[in-house]
């Protein structure tokens, strides 16, 4: 009986690809209406993996057994080869000039903080008034921006850009800028798989369906800019 019970319950919950199609409706009304909202969609959408990696280590004892989030895990991997000529992400994004400046309070920032003490001191001598002063950038800081999603990934000084983004304060120039606008003449997702568009298979399972979800609204950002 229980177990017909809770087969019922799952029957009726909603499933991952449903979750993804109606996201991608919303998209698909913004394009038609305001594109530039698309950005504040997939910042929307991006904060719920901002927060939890953000939370992890103020909620852990230790940061060693959270699963990192990062540009090379969140949708498949870099080695991943796919299309006809057997391509890597590496061969088909395109590196762009560093020309953007990117506000910790106001963009995506996605960081892994993984150690309790230094978040900690990192929160408590970074800001105005504080003996480290105001958040600025220095050497040890090193991030990766994708366009067109305006997503920026934080390769090094994870503890002191997550403060700056806790705080609101602070701007960056990031490392390596990248357009990864072809990667849409190769791949789509449909909720549940990212899939090789010329040989129509599976490359990889979604693992988060927000970051599917901007995936595909990338192509949205994609198609709008032509």
């Amino acid at each position: 009986m229980l177990n017909k019970l809770f087969s019922f319950i799952k029957s009726k919950e909603q499933s991952q690809k449903e979750t993804f199609e109606y996201i991608l409706q919303i998209a698909n009304n913004i394009s038609q209406e305001n594109p530039k909202e698309l950005l504040n969609l997939i910042k929307l959408l991006g904060q719920k993996t901002q927060a939890e990696q953000l939370l992890y280590i103020l909620k852990h004892k230790n940061g060693h057994h959270m699963r990192a989030i990062s540009r090379r895990n969140i949708w498949f991997s870099p080695s991943t080869r796919f299309g006809i000529e057997s391509k890597t992400l590496s061969e088909v994004f395109l590196q762009l000039p560093n020309n953007d400046k990117i506000s910790l309070g106001d963009d995506l920032v996605i960081t892994n903080p993984w150690e309790r003490s230094r978040m900690q001191a990192a929160l408590i001598h970074h800001g105005q008034s504080r003996n480290r002063g105001a958040w600025k950038q220095d050497s040890n800081h090193y991030t990766v921006l994708w366009k067109p999603l305006n997503i920026i990934w934080v390769e090094n000084g994870n503890h002191s850009i997550a403060a700056g983004i806790i705080q609101g304060d602070g701007t960056l120039v990031p490392s390596e800028t990248y357009d990864i606008s072809p990667i849409y003449d190769y791949i789509k997702c449909d909720g549940n798989h990212f899939i090789d568009i010329e040989q129509n298979k599976v490359i990889g399972n979604v693992r988060n369906i927000e970051f599917a979800a901007i995936f595909e609204i990338g192509r949205l950002l994609r198609d709008v800019n032509k």
